[in-house]
């Protein structure tokens, strides 16, 4: 609730402050949100638009998409002020484990700890922990 609050004041006032006091103007901004907020039924909807050759920033899309999010929280006030939706594809475990391995090397790199091997199966586990995939892809 407070996050939606937040998004409310942003996208009345069109400014925002932080904890030091200072304002800054977003009037003239694009502003881009992303959520995981019912992601599995948002990939539906698009995999079904995509395979009915449906265009995905058609206004009953959008609507749809929009509806879906209603559903799961999102309150009309902002629904009715966001343009366009975007949904994106989720990443498979084994490009989660490609991210996971390089964070790890560059982790190695800040403590001057070259990395020479990850256990693959370390990587497997956290990628499918991460991915929220129950398969290895």
């Amino acid at each position: 609730p407070s996050l939606f609050t937040t998004i409310m004041t942003l996208m009345e006032k069109g400014e925002m402050g932080n904890g030091h006091g200072e304002i800054y103007d977003f009037k003239e901004s694009i502003i881009f949100f992303t959520t995981n907020l019912a992601m599995d039924r948002l990939l539906t909807l698009k995999r079904r638009a995509i395979l009915e050759h449906i265009d995905i920033s058609s206004p009953e899309f959008q609507d749809e998409a929009k509806a879906i999010l209603k559903e799961h929280g999102l309150r009309d006030e902002i629904s009715g002020r966001v343009t366009w939706l975007l949904i994106y594809n989720t990443l498979s475990a084994s490009i989660v484990a490609q991210i996971a391995l390089e964070k790890i090397r560059k982790l190695g790199l800040k403590y001057g700890i070259k990395v020479n091997n990850v256990s693959t199966h370390f990587l497997k586990d956290i990628a499918v922990r991460c991915a929220g995939n129950r398969n290895w892809q």
